[in-house]
């Protein structure tokens, strides 16, 4: 700080608009269609099944919702997925001349009147436990299970070995949680599965 002490304050009131400089030309403008040169920006409109997508505000962006369980409807198997409900959606939204946004949930209070409130696969019956969300009305599954996060059994691949006295050995990286609540399950459907002998977990 100097000695002359804190300067004043400016004095109170609007700040005036700024005098333009006369010395730079004025281009007029007239309106005109703005190019769609916005892939992925600006407003994007709510995909309604078997409706006009272009209708409303001017977009090149389409957004849809879809339910888990809308593409994984074997209760046996969440490996095997359906895509066919999105797949006519992005063929209805690519012949408006838009792009696609979509997102897959497995709740959405009061669904979305062309897609269900809950949408927990069925393959997670028995593996993933489920609470009752009593504020939104919906089903939630354990989100911290690892079949949730994971949503598919792996399938390994075992290298045949010599003979029954010769060993072989696989590496499989899995995401466990910490502690002792964790299941690993080997099994295989459709038929014999390799016979093992041991499993070390580091």
């Amino acid at each position: 700080m100097s000695t002359a002490g804190v300067p004043d304050r400016p004095a109170p009131g609007p700040v005036p608009d700024p005098v333009p400089d006369p010395t730079l030309p004025v281009h007029a403008l007239a309106a005109g269609d703005a190019p769609l040169d916005n892939p992925l920006k600006g407003f994007a409109r709510f995909y309604q099944p078997g409706g006009d997508q272009n209708t409303g505000c001017p977009h090149s962006l389409t957004w849809s919702y879809f339910g888990l369980s809308e593409v994984m409807k074997d209760a046996s198997d969440c490996g095997r997925y359906d895509w066919s409900a999105l797949d006519d959606s992005l063929d209805a939204i690519a012949a408006a001349g838009n792009q696609a946004a979509v997102r897959f949930y497995m709740e959405y209070p009061g669904g979305s009147g062309s897609h269900p409130a809950d949408a927990i696969p069925s393959c997670f019956a028995g593996h993933v436990n489920n609470r009752d969300n009593a504020y939104w009305g919906t089903t939630s599954p354990d989100y911290d299970s690892p079949r949730a996060d994971d949503g598919a059994d792996r399938t390994l691949s075992f290298a045949p070995t010599a003979d029954w006295n010769t060993t072989g050995t696989t590496t499989v990286r899995l995401d466990l949680r910490a502690g002792t609540d964790n299941t690993v399950t080997l099994a295989n459907a459709d038929g014999w599965a390799p016979d093992i002998d041991r499993i070390t977990v580091n």
